[in-house]
């Protein structure tokens, strides 16, 4: 079976670059705590259906360095 790896989308940006297709949102850092809440029920919720232990995890989208540590303790 092959390793398991995951993708966590963080849409957070200060500007838009012209270059990037990724879904991206500017001017609402004020959304965060949200998002990860909704991305932590997601961990919660999946780690329950699949029993295998993840290998990796990539965090990208829009600019990760963005989010609050708070939000990063979240997840992590």
């Amino acid at each position: 079976m092959p390793d398991l790896g995951i993708y966590i989308h963080l849409p957070f940006c200060l500007s838009r670059c012209g270059y990037c297709d990724f879904a991206v949102v500017t001017d609402q850092d004020s959304a965060q705590n949200e998002y990860v809440s909704c991305i932590n029920n997601e961990i919660e919720f999946w780690s329950r259906e699949i029993e295998k232990p993840l290998t990796s995890i990539y965090f990208g989208g829009g600019t990760p360095s963005r989010l609050n540590s708070e939000s990063w303790k979240g997840m992590l």
